[in-house]
């Protein structure tokens, strides 16, 4: 008896031992941390001192409205910066869908304030199209685009890099009021009303700017503010909602060329965020369809309409994913499947006929469908004959090699200005170690371990529409932008393909090589701090000719 007490007693002091110890683990576990946490602090103010003192404190000898905005962007990017890193250390589950507006909107800021209106590739185009749309909604055009006096002098104006003079200009009238209201035309036809769905937002911004007597300057950044209200909606939800590669959907969102392109005129923010919608609620309906609701239908619907009036409809084979996946939820309950299928495939259907009825398409669609009809295709920018879909038909064997040198001698730049390499009209050029680097995020976060898995079919779903839409993006620029001297396509930009960067990489997503969950805590506190490193160098190119970082 004595014996099984004492027994007893020693088992019990082994117990408390082990509470103990597990105790002190625990409590060693967490001084480390918070260590760890205090470590990356005090790295994270350094490197801000660093970035100060390499790119900011000479710019006092800049003009002073650039001089201020320089400071403006600096002092927003280090309160995001050590915002972002502490949301990240200190909270016990971090949402992705949180952390992205807290990145985007003092990124997007940043951006927009040093690619001024003009500096974004065909933004002049855009400013035409959006300022016509407007001023028919306002019932003040006839058959010319109608400009007020002040913003036709700003149109007439714009620059395409970098320019010290336009920059002052830009930054002294950014909170002017409206000096010449005068309504004047150019020679330029009016803007198609069907053309809307790529302009909406920018459109409303133009209106209301209109309406308040602002100036031209003010105007086009509300106009531009629009856009990026539109493009954070979508994309918050995107990546809210998308079952699975969430960490590499938050990664594409806030690539540079995304940063840039979200935040000007053109219609690439509206086809983007709906491209990452119509993703991430495709995925989502094939599995978790038991969860959906009858709204995010309509939610999934009016995006598949903005990508089907984009682009001449290119992008929108990526609808086909919840049409032809297998659901994943419904314990082989086909009928529901089908159900919840039909349904998608006559929505969309209806769209495409009633688009294609009121040709809703741009006009480089019709152009581009009115040349392949025609024995004849001239360029517009060279006077000179073009490819035509006739051509590629007879001549397949130098149609192929036409396709194939191309890939050969652009595919690399295809890849590095799709991350956001060569900004403007390719004149902000940035250090190709720091796009390296922005590949190798992305790669890691297509190999994060997934709760949900692709199948086999949904890989070969993926890689059939990247395939497809790579090869009309090629084709569409051929035959629209090409001389039928060029041996290779021309006119074909990185950024056209950043609406399939996340079906080209969630495909090697696998079991046996991934990264687990708590890695990417750190590797989000580095994506944080690479788009303010991102944007200092482009402080360092666009205004003080820094040496850039690499």
């Amino acid at each position: 008896m004595k014996h099984a007490k004492g027994a007893y007693k020693i088992e019990e002091y082994q117990d408390d031992l082990e509470y103990v110890d597990d105790h002190m683990v625990e409590k060693e576990t967490r001084s480390g941390l918070r260590l760890l946490k205090l470590l990356i602090n005090v790295l994270i103010i350094f490197i801000i001192i660093y970035l100060y003192n390499r790119y900011i404190s000479s710019v006092d000898q800049l003009p002073q409205s650039v001089g201020n905005i320089i400071y403006f962007i600096f002092i927003i990017s280090s309160i995001y910066l050590i915002t972002a890193t502490n949301y990240l250390l200190q909270s016990e589950k971090y949402k992705l869908e949180k952390l992205f507006l807290i990145v985007m909107v003092p990124v997007s800021i940043s951006y927009s304030l040093i690619m001024i209106p003009g500096m974004v590739p065909d933004e002049a185009t855009h400013m035409r199209l959006t300022y016509s749309l407007a001023s028919q909604i306002m019932g003040v055009e006839q058959d010319k685009i109608t400009l007020r006096g002040e913003e036709k002098y700003i149109y007439d104006r714009l620059p395409t890099a970098p320019n010290m003079d336009s920059y002052d200009y830009s930054y002294s009238h950014f909170f002017s009021g409206e000096d010449n209201g005068e309504y004047v035309t150019i020679d330029a036809d009016s803007a198609n009303w069907k053309q809307i769905f790529g302009y909406f937002p920018a459109v409303i911004g133009v209106i209301f700017s209109r309406i308040m007597h602002f100036g031209a300057t003010p105007t086009i950044y509300i106009a531009r503010l629009c856009n990026l209200f539109f493009y954070l909606w979508l994309t918050y939800f995107a990546i809210k909602k998308i079952p699975i590669g969430k960490q590499l959907m938050f990664m594409i969102a806030i690539l540079p060329m995304c940063s840039q392109q979200m935040m000007s005129l053109s219609y690439d923010a509206v086809l983007n965020a709906s491209t990452f919608f119509c993703l991430a609620f495709g995925l989502f309906f094939v599995y978790n369809s038991e969860d959906v609701k009858f709204d995010e239908y309509i939610k999934y619907l009016f995006s598949a309409i903005l990508i089907l009036s984009i682009k001449s409809s290119i992008y929108s084979f990526i609808l086909l994913i919840p049409l032809l996946s297998k659901f994943k939820n419904l314990d082989n309950n086909i009928k529901i499947e089908r159900k919840q299928k039909v349904i998608l495939l006559l929505s969309i259907s209806i769209f495409i006929l009633v688009l294609n009825f009121v040709s809703f398409g741009s006009n480089v669609a019709k152009e581009t469908a009115e040349t392949a009809a025609t024995t004849k295709n001239i360029i517009s920018w060279s006077g000179t004959e073009g490819y035509t879909i006739g051509w590629l038909i007879t001549h397949p064997i130098q149609g192929i090699a036409l396709f194939m040198k191309t890939i050969n001698i652009k595919g690399e730049w295809y890849y590095y200005s799709c991350l956001g390499q060569d900004l403007s009209w390719f004149t902000v050029k940035l250090p190709l170690e720091i796009f390296k680097i922005w590949g190798l995020l992305l790669l890691v976060c297509a190999l994060k371990k997934e709760d949900n898995q692709l199948d086999k079919r949904m890989r070969v779903l993926f890689i059939m529409i990247n395939l497809i839409i790579f090869f009309l993006v090629l084709l569409s620029m051929c035959i629209y932008w090409t001389p039928l001297t060029f041996d290779y396509i021309e006119g074909v930009q990185g950024r056209y393909f950043i609406p399939i960067v996340f079906t080209i990489l969630i495909v090697i997503n696998n079991n046996k090589i991934n990264i687990k969950e708590n890695m990417y805590r750190y590797i989000n506190v580095f994506a944080c701090l690479l788009t303010v490193i991102t944007i200092m160098n482009l402080i360092g190119v666009c205004f003080t000719n820094s040496i850039a970082i690499g």
